[in-house]
């Protein structure tokens, strides 16, 4: 079952033969709330693994009382969390249908919600998803190497390349050696179909280059395709795999950050005061933003900074600190890290209490109010800080990105805004695994930003949007919207999807979108009577041919 793909996992294989594992509640190991334990069973200040929620045993050989306990505790919290998100995500899918519901393709190939233009080609290449297939690419012999650098290892084309060449080889003429050159208008796509064609006969050539045509014309997406209603499909249907889990670590030493839906509906209402904003910038500068109240403690008896002399930081030695900066003070502060707090300062190495020498000038606080979080991650410093122009006093700003969105609009403009909804999408889909086509997500956060600012998707969203009433009375405060519509003498032309279901017309989308005229002269110039048959059969059955009535039947 695990391999073909129809149900379970290497997981499930795993929990049944080998052992079910770590239980997890709230995001970590079984708390112990029991006193100083997890269960009285346990003595105090007990970690074992198995007295902090580790289950050993497997569903074959059976759980002990207490593993049993743990299990359920972790289950229950899994059911809840389910029964909760189905709610949330269901008012998720119904805010982002509402929103794109008008959204359709045209014929000229723009997608428009009424007069609004929202792209100009459909994922940027005007494809059918339904038509692209991912594919593998693999250049042939003297194929051109300027060519195969605008490639990835895999592309995604609505032209399944290796099967028409394939069936081209069947026809013959075909050689081994890449041909000359496709031409099709996209650039890329020119690319790989080039890399993929061998040299061919001018006959088969011919064939091999409708064939092509062929696939692009029937790749196209529909006019008049409802678009948004897809879009939205798609990505509400896929946000119930997300969990309620607020927080996940981004990394070793990394804060904690807000995922899964509440994010989801953090980035779709274009929220002003996320709930973890975090800046990251390329540039150790900004570690001195880095913002410290100093409270120092008594130092207690026993007390030192150990053999810090031996290998100071500088290369200073105690005597010429004391020449620069005289008698230093001594003090004990619980702090994460003490380095580029002070003038200069001598501490023990121990983490969290460090025992310090300080010299020169002691601030009662140092940095900027918002930085209390800045680290040094990997090859970037992540900051709690908001104030991006405090930063780029000290930075350089290439590189200055944060997660507040409507923070990025205000520094950047809107196309800076744009891509960073797509980045925060994208993290939240690839922390769950979860894919999504990219042309359904553009779509949205193109529907979001079309009007040079970020509506939101929700009630006030939809009137800056200049929604219609109709529209925006089937979502919500119906009464409030209508009353206002009337005082206002608000139009509505009844052409949107909620608007024509409300007043029973039909909604000008798909193939309805269009209108035949008949053309009654051609008609009648042109028309043929169907053929009169001779000797038709006239015959028909006497009423005595006929069975018999039942006793209780009574016509």
């Amino acid at each position: 079952m695990v391999s073909s793909g129809s149900k379970g996992s290497a997981v499930n294989i795993t929990q049944v033969q080998a052992c079910l594992g770590q239980m997890n509640v709230q995001g970590g190991r079984i708390p112990m709330d029991w006193g100083d334990r997890t269960a009285t069973e346990f003595s105090e200040d007990r970690h074992s693994p198995a007295a902090r929620g580790f289950i050993s045993h497997s569903y074959l050989e059976g759980l002990t009382p207490w593993e049993m306990y743990c299990h359920s505790m972790s289950g229950r919290e899994g059911l809840i969390d389910t029964a909760i998100k189905t709610a949330q995500t269901g008012y998720t899918e119904r805010k982002l249908m509402k929103f794109l519901e008008n959204v359709v393709t045209c014929a000229d190939g723009t997608v428009r919600d009424g007069e609004r233009i929202i792209q100009f080609l459909y994922g940027d290449d005007g494809f059918d998803a339904v038509r692209v297939e991912t594919q593998r690419v693999k250049p042939l012999k003297g194929a051109d190497a300027a060519m195969v650098a605008m490639l990835r290892e895999a592309e995604h084309f609505p032209v399944p390349i290796h099967r028409i060449v394939q069936n081209m080889r069947d026809i013959g003429g075909v050689g081994h050696t890449c041909g000359t050159p496709v031409h099709t208008g996209n650039e890329k796509l020119d690319a790989f179909i080039s890399v993929h064609t061998p040299i061919m006969i001018p006959s088969t050539r011919k064939i091999f280059e409708e064939e092509i045509r062929s696939r692009l014309d029937r790749a196209r997406v529909c006019p008049y395709e409802g678009v948004g209603a897809l879009a939205a499909q798609s990505i509400g249907e896929r946000t119930t795999q997300c969990t309620l889990n607020t927080f996940h670590f981004a990394g070793i030493g990394s804060k904690n950050v807000t995922m899964g839906i509440p994010r989801l509906d953090e980035i779709l209402r274009v929220a002003k005061f996320p709930k973890t904003p975090v800046t990251t910038v390329r540039d150790r500068a900004a570690l001195k933003l880095r913002h410290v109240k100093i409270h120092p403690l008594q130092p207690q008896e026993g007390d030192t900074i150990g053999n810090y002399w031996d290998f100071p930081d500088g290369g200073i030695t105690e005597e010429e600190a004391f020449h620069r900066w005289g008698e230093p003070t001594r003090m004990v502060l619980e702090l994460e890290d003490i380095r580029g707090i002070f003038e200069y300062v001598a501490y023990s190495d121990t983490p969290g209490r460090y025992v310090c020498d300080v010299y020169g000038e002691i601030p009662e606080e140092i940095g900027v109010p918002g930085a209390e979080w800045c680290k040094w991650i990997d090859d970037h410093v992540e900051t709690t800080l908001q104030d991006l122009d405090k930063i780029m006093e000290i930075c350089e700003c290439d590189t200055l990105y944060t997660n507040d969105i409507w923070k990025m609009f205000q520094t950047y403009g809107v196309e800076c805004a744009r891509s960073c909804l797509l980045i925060e999408l994208r993290k939240i889909l690839d922390h769950y695994g979860i894919y999504i086509n990219s042309r359904h997500l553009t779509l949205l956060i193109d529907a979001m930003t079309c009007e040079g600012t970020l509506t939101p998707l929700s009630r006030h969203g939809l009137k800056s949007s200049k929604a219609s009433a109709l529209k925006r009375c089937t979502f919500e405060e119906v009464v409030t919207v209508l009353h206002d519509a009337a005082l206002n003498n608000e139009v509505d032309l009844v052409d949107g999807i909620s608007s024509c279901v409300l007043t029973g017309r039909v909604a000008k989308l798909g193939a309805n979108a269009v209108t035949v005229f008949k053309d009654h002269v051609v008609e009648k110039k042109w028309k043929i009577d169907p053929p009169q048959e001779e000797g038709a059969d006239t015959w028909i059955p006497e009423s005595w041919m006929l069975a018999p009535a039942s006793p209780t039947y009574e016509p």
